[in-house]
């Protein structure tokens, strides 16, 4: 969050929802095959003014790239059921 504020030059962020989920081992080695990694976030980085919630969102099912899809994508997702559930209480 640090990286995304100093980068735009202002305060830009006043709540973060993030995943506690770890991936299991066997998707941690595909993502390092493919000189990738996971985003951490650890409890003890804050930014003033800023809420964080924090839940399981990974989705249970790999992503499975489309044939006709040219973009690189991961193939570990976060769960829009989840995510939506959250911004719903928000409301």
């Amino acid at each position: 969050m640090e990286i995304v504020h100093k980068m735009l030059g202002k305060k830009c962020l006043d709540l973060v929802i993030y995943n506690t989920e770890k991936p299991s081992s066997g998707i941690s080695r595909q993502y390092a095959k493919k000189r990738g990694y996971m985003v951490e976030w650890k409890k003890g980085q804050v930014l003033p003014d800023t809420e964080f919630i924090g839940r399981k969102l990974i989705k249970t099912e790999i992503y499975k790239k489309s044939s006709l899809d040219t973009l690189t994508r991961s193939f570990l997702r976060h769960d829009p059921q989840r995510v939506a559930k959250i911004i719903k209480k928000l409301s």
